[in-house]
């Protein structure tokens, strides 16, 4: 079977969450463990596509699973996938939503304080149900991290640039002096 759609670098990801699944190493996985799989690489599926995959398999051998991967739009964005199956395994409906308090549990065993919980379920903007989109939160969180990669950048080039100011500064100092 040919994976060509994938570099050799995406297919040890795909390799890589399949075993990450396969906690038993019996070499396969299941249905609800493929679609764990499936949004911790980036990919999505839709409800028929779930209900397909449950009418056709009990368990997904790696081959399967790779067949799966190769019919799914899969990003290999990493720390977005990571997110997205953190939240996916505190999810318990399957519809993309984990409630607050799953969520609070999981920031005080991390030892966040409780002003930054707070803040944090703030900003995921919980409905009425206290259900709070983990895509939503993912980006959000990405966002973010974005703007202070950003910033960092922008420090860092303004260091560059004193430095090299400095060393201007120094310079016209020396070809003053040699005059």
């Amino acid at each position: 079977m040919s994976f060509k759609d994938f570099t050799k670098e995406e297919q040890k990801k795909i390799k890589d969450m399949f075993n990450f699944l396969d906690k038993e190493n019996s070499g396969q996985i299941s249905t609800e463990e493929a679609q764990m799989g499936i949004i911790g690489l980036g990919g999505e599926l839709s409800k028929k596509e779930i209900t397909e995959l449950k009418n056709n398999y009990e368990f997904l051998k790696f081959e399967d699973f790779m067949d799966l991967c190769q019919k799914k739009k899969i990003d290999f964005n990493e720390l977005e996938n990571k997110l997205l199956l953190a939240f996916s395994l505190l999810e318990t409906n399957q519809k993309g939503f984990i409630n607050s308090s799953s969520l609070e549990n999981l920031l005080k065993n991390d030892k966040v304080s409780e002003s930054d919980i707070n803040k944090i379920i703030n900003e995921a903007k919980p409905d009425i149900n206290k259900n709070i989109d983990y895509k939503y939160l993912v980006k959000e969180i990405l966002e973010a991290n974005s703007d202070d990669d950003d910033e960092e950048e922008e420090e860092e080039n303004e260091i560059v640039k004193n430095d090299n100011e400095s060393e201007n500064n120094k310079e016209k100092e020396n070809n003053s002096l040699d005059d």
